[in-house]
């Protein structure tokens, strides 16, 4: 009995296809790669849902000679690579003749191509593997390929390809970085008949990023270009006007081929030193050309990660290519107009003023009717039901609602502990403008102020969400936010999550989305960091509706107090009164305590009088 069979054609065909296609974005990549390497200067991709239905790809490339159109849908054949040496000086981008057929084994494929130096072009038509039409026809120079129906005759692949919107944002991903890695190049993304992108292809890297990502980041850039160790290295690196809290924009290429590579990554974030805040990552595209024969692109199949015969080197040359050009950011202007400046919401405030601790006077009782009047004021301290009478009595005796349970540990108050109904401790004011101190019973109790003020954003905002009963706050000004195509992709998949949140829009579309109305928990926060929160967490995994919400309440909770504002005591004896009303849990929502302890004899004991 035989135990082993040689496979056919037709099953062959479609393993080898799923080594290359593993969904449509794989397409565009191989397709705009053979437009590349063709020597094409304008390019045009269009697809229907997702890729799924329609990818079409247009180009005015060299096209190819009517006799080797049929050998293009061969097995292994190329026209980049004669002998073994080829493998190692590889300069195009596409080159293992795996491409055409891959796809057209799991697709009904046409393919119109003509050279220059015939009067027609050449049209093949296959289906599946097998060539239905091969006719000579009239035909621009340059190369179309049309892609219908992908995975039709493999429906368990098409089983499992993700929503249209999903396949969607991976092509617009493959496309976005082909832009940028080719600016010389004019190309355009078509999406259900919408224009998406569209480069001007007058080899200007900025005019390539704007194109993407839109003026913002454009204004915020500085372009750079150096030579260290024979490795030639440039592009452009954003300022601190337009960090992330994800790598999502961060590009690099090695001779012009996108590549991952976290050891790289890792250097360039390094030597933006102390301009980055911890959590927050740079823009930046970045390119490294480097002899061919120094480099090994075979390592992947997708080509996505490359190995250097020096990589340290590589590495090294990198940091101080980048360090070179960051250590001139601090002259990097702000990019803010006036018009800018006029659009921000009129309520919007810092809190960056400070008060004499433990000093009443009447002009404090003035302020505080001031600010239960003042628009102008950010209310998220206010408790629900407020008595300004009892506010005054509370500010004068300087008393504090603080009685809690003690644990077994000597410094963490326990986590199941709640604040009691009546103040017993003292307000003592801040320490490092970041924990309130409180005396209470020989005890000092230190709470962390934007911990705290977290954990009641959280409940409130999640309690809220439960009963359905989110309030909006219509914004005065309706706030315009720059962007991207994925972004507006994220933004429309989720929306019922932000609306159930209390966020409404208007006008979303692939440059800006227009937002007119917030939850009112949140005051106003700086809007186009919130946003861009939003955007990034979304745009890592895909959530169900639980973990989506709480990851976006625990987003909306960075509205909160920070360590390092400035709170007088109108402000933390509101903080104190909210957290005890709520009966909230004394830790933030990451589970980190809020409130320590210190005892009078443990100081004793360190100033050696016990």
């Amino acid at each position: 009995m035989k135990n082993i069979k040689i496979l056919s054609q037709s099953i062959a065909q479609k393993i080898a296809a799923g080594e290359v296609v593993e969904q449509p974005s794989s397409v565009v990549k191989e397709l705009l790669e053979n437009s590349i390497d063709a020597g094409s200067t304008f390019i045009t991709v269009e697809i229907q849902e997702g890729g799924k239905k329609l990818i079409r790809v247009s180009d005015n490339g060299s096209g190819i000679y009517p006799g080797d159109v049929t050998l293009a849908f061969v097995r292994h054949a190329t026209s980049k690579i004669e002998k073994e040496e080829d493998l190692y000086n590889i300069l195009q981008m596409g080159f293992r003749g795996e491409a055409l057929y891959s796809i057209s084994a799991v697709s009904k494929t046409t393919l119109l191509s003509k050279t220059k130096e015939f009067e027609n072009g050449q049209k093949i038509i296959v289906h599946g593997g097998e060539i239905i039409e091969n006719t000579e026809t009239g035909a621009p120079n340059g190369t179309t390929v049309v892609i219908e129906d992908l995975f039709y005759n493999t429906p368990a692949r098409l089983k499992f390809m993700k929503s249209n919107a999903a396949e969607t944002s991976k092509i617009a991903s493959i496309v976005q970085k082909i832009i940028l890695s080719r600016p010389a190049i004019s190309i355009k993304l078509i999406v259900n008949d919408a224009i998406i992108y569209q480069s001007s292809g007058d080899g200007n890297l900025i005019n390539a990023i704007h194109s993407i990502y839109g003026k913002k980041i454009a204004t915020n850039i500085i372009e750079f270009d150096t030579m260290i160790e024979n490795i030639h290295i440039y592009g452009a690196l954003g300022n601190k006007e337009v960090v992330r809290s994800s790598r999502i924009n961060q590009t690099i290429f090695t001779n012009q081929r996108y590549v991952k590579d976290k050891n790289l990554n890792h250097m360039i974030e390094s030597a933006y030193g102390s301009l980055l805040m911890k959590g927050k990552f740079p823009f930046y595209v970045v390119f490294i050309d480097v002899d061919t024969h120094e480099v090994d692109v075979n390592v992947h199949p997708q080509k996505l990660f490359i190995k250097f015969s020096n990589q340290k080197t590589v590495e090294n040359a990198v940091y101080e290519a980048i360090k070179l050009y960051t250590h001139k950011m601090g002259a990097v202007p702000d990019i803010l107009t006036e018009k800018n400046q006029s659009t921000k919401p009129i309520n919007s405030i810092r809190r960056t003023h400070s008060y004499e601790q433990n000093h009443i006077t009447s002009s404090d009782i003035e302020s505080t009717e001031k600010k239960k009047n003042d628009t102008n004021i950010d209310t998220s301290f206010a408790p629900r039901k407020y008595d300004y009478k009892r506010e005054l009595e509370f500010k004068k005796s300087m008393a504090a609602p603080l009685v809690m349970k003690q644990s077994s540990s000597e410094h963490i108050i326990e986590q199941k502990s709640y604040l009691e109904e009546n103040f017993e401790g003292k307000i003592l004011g801040t320490v490092f403008s970041s924990y309130i101190v409180i005396e209470y019973d020989q005890i000092i109790y230190f709470i962390d102020q934007h911990a705290a003020h977290e954990r009641l954003l959280y409940e409130k905002l999640y309690a809220q969400y439960q009963e359905s009963n989110i309030i909006s706050q219509s914004l005065l000004i309706p706030q315009v936010i720059e962007i991207t195509y994925e972004e507006e992709l994220i933004l429309n998949e989720n929306i019922q999550y932000f609306r159930s949140l209390g966020f409404e829009f208007e006008n979303i579309t692939k440059n800006k989305v227009t937002l007119i109305a917030v939850p009112h928990i949140l005051g106003q926060p700086k809007f186009q960091n919130f946003f861009v929160e939003l955007f990034d967490l979304l745009a890592k995994e895909s959530l169900d509706e639980n973990s989506i919400i709480k990851k976006i309440i625990s987003v909306s909770c960075k509205k909160a107090v920070k360590a390092g504002d400035t709170l007088d005591n109108y402000e933390i004896s509101q903080l104190l009164v909210n957290i005890k009303d709520e009966d909230i849990p004394l830790t933030c929502p990451h589970g980190r305590p809020f409130i320590m302890k210190l005892t009078k004899k443990q100081i004793d004991k360190k100033a050696g009088r016990i």
